[in-house]
């Protein structure tokens, strides 16, 4: 007997007394088993990965959609006297300026059912103006605008007055208050309804300074709309 195959009689042996099989057999199990531990940590984790990806998405859109509804909310939380069944809400675009010059009137999308004058109102709620229909267009006169006139109210006595826009000013001119009527700085101003333009209790602005005239008084306001940055409007037809 040669020494090579005492050797592997001797082999044989000794994994038949220390079961050196099941050793190896054991060592291939626990490989195995972290093979696939690892291979399901790894799905686990692309798995919730790519949840989150899409919980963030879904996320996303549900506060887009939220916002879209809070701006809706906005805008006719300031109109306390919308009556769903009398008025329409409607948007309009802003399409371009009539003179580049004058950024108080601009031509607006055509919308069906506006009334000759119709109430502007921004997505926040407050008063922009008014707008006229003539012919085949619709034009915008801005707060702005000499010819953005409405009926508002001032103060906690409500005195009555006309806003009478000041062109390339940020304060808009309330004309026509009675000179015994008590009005002072700070005073918020609303529309009055008394037009049947806008309706009552749409936010204008507050009173900045006060004019005395011989008769009459008048305010100066700085308006709560940002109506130059506006690419949109509301329009409140009744």
């Amino acid at each position: 007997m040669n020494k090579k195959f005492l050797f592997i009689l001797i082999l044989i042996f000794l994994s038949y007394i220390f079961n050196i099989d099941k050793f190896i057999s054991n060592k291939i199990t626990i490989l195995n088993i972290n093979i696939k531990e690892n291979y399901i940590y790894v799905l686990s984790y692309l798995n919730n990965f790519i949840t989150k990806h899409f919980n963030q998405e879904k996320q996303i859109i549900n506060l887009q959609n939220k916002l879209l509804e809070k701006e809706k909310l906005l805008c006719t939380t300031n109109i306390k006297t919308i009556n769903t069944n009398d008025n329409i809400l409607s948007k309009i675009d802003v399409l371009s300026y009539i003179d580049f010059s004058d950024f108080s009137k601009v031509i607006l999308k055509p919308v069906s059912n506006v009334k000759k004058i119709s109430a502007l109102i921004t997505k926040n709620g407050y008063s922009a103006g008014i707008i006229k229909k003539k012919g085949i267009e619709y034009i915008g006169y801005l707060n702005h605008n000499p010819k953005s006139n409405y009926a508002v109210y001032i103060g906690k006595n409500n005195a009555p007055g006309i806003t009478h826009g000041i062109p390339h000013n940020e304060n808009i001119k309330i004309k026509f208050i009675p000179l015994w009527q008590n009005i002072n700085i700070g005073d918020k101003v609303i529309t009055s309804g008394m037009d049947n333009i806008f309706p009552y209790g749409i936010k204008v602005g507050y009173v900045s300074s006060i004019k005395k005239l011989s008769t009459t008084q008048e305010a100066f306001v700085k308006p709560y709309a940002k109506v130059y940055s506006q690419k949109y409007f509301y329009i409140l037809n009744k």
